[in-house]
């Protein structure tokens, strides 16, 4: 209950906190970056951008700068005076209170980033209010125009994986009520649905998110970020889950090693996976990051998912070395090499995307993530299919009787596995 209300709140915090360019602007500075956009542009497509904006001075202009590094790199690192920062400005735009504006971008040798400030450089300050501002691509499709070419696409990879990953949880839950009928239900197959459940609704946040964006060019930031913590809590049960079939439970052993360690750590995890992405989304300095990997609480899950990785080549490694049954063996051979391909998934899809343009490399990251993550739960359903489960998993129901036969027999596994 506590995490449900802890995950409600996130949503609600993040819900003030989004890129609608429709909501009052102030620094302390005289020069500040305003926002960025990525135009998809040709020969006859223009990046259009509109604005109506109250403003307490005759001296506020918007300067504009593209991707090259000479432009935006060079005048947003530097020192310079708020003057000479306009100076460098590629274009740039005076704000007239109360009076609507309008730009247009054309380039047509690639789709461009281009950066916004906002500068009043007479003053000390910059105070924007009633804020109207509008940036899209006239050329674009009308599912892809509201977005900055970084972004186009992510609407209907989405649409996919949420279709797919719904087929599988109904399919999933069709199964599992009938393991639910005949009293075979195990903890195993019912962390390995949850994980399933937690990761539809959260892709079905995001795509709600970028369908509406796609509509009104806000969409809703709060409900994307919601989604992404939902993603973020079923990793972390689908680890719980791949780190008990590592230590053999149900398998080679019918009890877990270390219950409450194992759940002490595995709790610990979801707590600063969640801490990290928040505090990434807080801290994301939007000027220079295209997206969470590229900041420090980041790369600090990377180097987490690097550590459990350590810690499930330990668990099965182990679990392999006392199991005596050839099938068995051969199983966690498989199962270790796929699952360890899936922790180290993350950290090489980062560092493959980092070569990417940063036109493309937040598609790439998100499609290949997306992958990796659809094959894992193929595979758990797989594993967990009732035929496969009877094979390799002892997972079915226990009688009172059945137990009571188990238990000297497990105090005395328990006492050689703790020494």
């Amino acid at each position: 209950m506590f995490l449900l209300n802890f995950i409600c709140f996130l949503f609600l915090l993040f819900l003030g906190f989004s890129m609608k360019l429709d909501s009052d602007f102030t620094s302390d500075k005289n020069w500040d970056f305003y926002t960025k956009f990525c135009f998809d542009q040709s020969s006859s497509n223009y990046g259009n951008f509109t604005w109506d904006i109250t403003t307490d001075s005759v001296f506020y202009q918007f300067d504009f700068y593209d991707d090259s590094s000479n432009s935006w790199e060079d005048v947003y690192h530097s020192s310079d005076s708020c003057s000479t920062k306009s100076s460098k400005a590629i274009d740039i735009s005076q704000i007239e209170s109360k009076v609507p504006g309008f730009d247009e971008f054309l380039d047509i040798s690639r789709p461009r980033f281009w950066y916004f400030a906002v500068s009043n450089c007479p003053n000390n300050r910059i105070s924007l209010t009633h804020v109207d501002v509008h940036i899209w691509n006239s050329g674009a499709s009308k599912l892809n125009k509201e977005f900055s070419c970084n972004e186009q696409g992510l609407v209907v990879m989405f649409l996919i994986f949420m279709i797919i990953f719904i087929i599988m949880l109904s399919i999933y839950t069709f199964e599992s009520w009938k393991l639910f009928k005949e009293g075979n239900f195990h903890a195993l197959a019912r962390i390995s649905f949850l994980a399933l459940v937690f990761e539809t609704v959260g892709l079905i946040c995001v795509f709600a998110h970028f369908a509406a964006y796609a509509n009104d060019g806000k969409g809703s930031f709060g409900l994307r970020v919601f989604g992404e913590l939902l993603e973020v809590i079923a990793s972390i049960i689908l680890m719980l889950f791949v780190i008990l079939v590592a230590k053999g439970w149900t398998i080679s052993r019918s009890y877990i090693s270390y219950k409450k360690v194992l759940f002490g750590v595995i709790l610990v995890l979801l707590v600063l996976y969640i801490i990290m992405h928040i505090v990434g989304y807080l801290t994301m300095d939007r000027a220079t990051t295209t997206y969470i990997w590229e900041t420090t609480p980041g790369i600090m899950i990377l180097v987490i998912r690097i550590l459990i990785l350590i810690w499930f080549i330990f668990e099965i490694s182990n679990t392999f070395k006392i199991e005596k049954d050839f099938d068995k063996k051969k199983f966690y051979k498989v199962f270790g090499f796929i699952f360890g391909i899936w922790f180290i998934s993350l950290p090489i899809i980062v560092s493959i995307s980092s070569t990417v343009s940063n036109t493309y490399r937040e598609k790439t990251a998100t499609a290949l993530f997306l992958i990796f993550e659809m094959f894992s739960y193929f595979i758990v359903i797989y594993l967990l299919w009732p035929a496969k489960t009877y094979h390799f998993f002892n997972i079915q129901a226990k009688t009172t009787e059945e137990r009571m036969k188990l238990s000297k027999t497990e105090t005395a596994e328990r006492a050689f596995d703790e020494l």
